[in-house]
């Protein structure tokens, strides 16, 4: 759990992802709202624990995840973000993103030296000559599937530095044949659209 301010914390749910947790001085009810920015935010009154705030979300996953979802639909495909928005992403990003990354690579076997957190304008993400892993922040506006696709897409760069077949085989064999389904629906979000194209 990080950090935001001296009454916000950030915590990473198993299938959540970020959850901001606000506690508020004058607040009489706990609320639950959702944006494609900030993410979950769980603000809860002075007199309730962290505890029991975090019980009250996973009373209310299904919401939240079906909330989530019709977030993403119509935001996705959206370009444009605030300087605030893009911030609040980059704080979404960078707790959630680091760890979904490691759990992909543990998942496949994969290794990597280190991952930042870019607010690219060209495209999802990279792999250094040295294995080091840069990330777009707006990954976090993808879908469940192909937030992994992306990651996954980087982490056989690890091991195969092109876009050759052996890239493609490589892929496809670790989504089970789907690698050319994915790359496609990844081109149809508006931000980048010429990346991630299949052979």
């Amino acid at each position: 759990m990080g950090l935001l301010g001296k009454n916000q914390q950030v915590t990473v749910h198993p299938r959540l992802g970020a959850v901001t947790f606000c506690r508020r001085r004058g607040s009489k009810h706990i609320r639950l709202s959702v944006s494609p920015s900030r993410g979950l935010l769980l603000s809860y009154p002075w007199h309730v624990s962290l505890a029991y705030a975090r019980s009250f979300l996973e009373g209310h996953e299904a919401w939240a995840l079906a909330a989530l979802e019709k977030v993403k639909e119509r935001h996705q495909n959206r370009p444009a973000l605030s300087p605030q928005e893009t911030e609040a992403l980059r704080l979404r990003a960078k707790a959630d993103l680091p760890l979904r990354l490691a759990a992909v690579a543990s998942r496949h076997r994969f290794t990597y030296n280190r991952v930042f957190i870019k607010n690219n304008k060209t495209n999802w993400g990279s792999c250094s000559g040295v294995n080091n892993i840069n990330l777009n922040l707006r990954i976090m506006l993808l879908p469940d599937h192909l937030k992994d696709y992306v990651l996954l897409h980087e982490l056989c760069h690890t091991r195969i530095k092109n876009h050759g077949a052996s890239f493609w085989a490589l892929m496809e064999s670790l989504t089970d044949g789907k690698a050319k389904e994915y790359a496609k629906e990844l081109r149809t979000q508006q931000t980048f659209k010429d990346f991630y194209r299949s052979p």
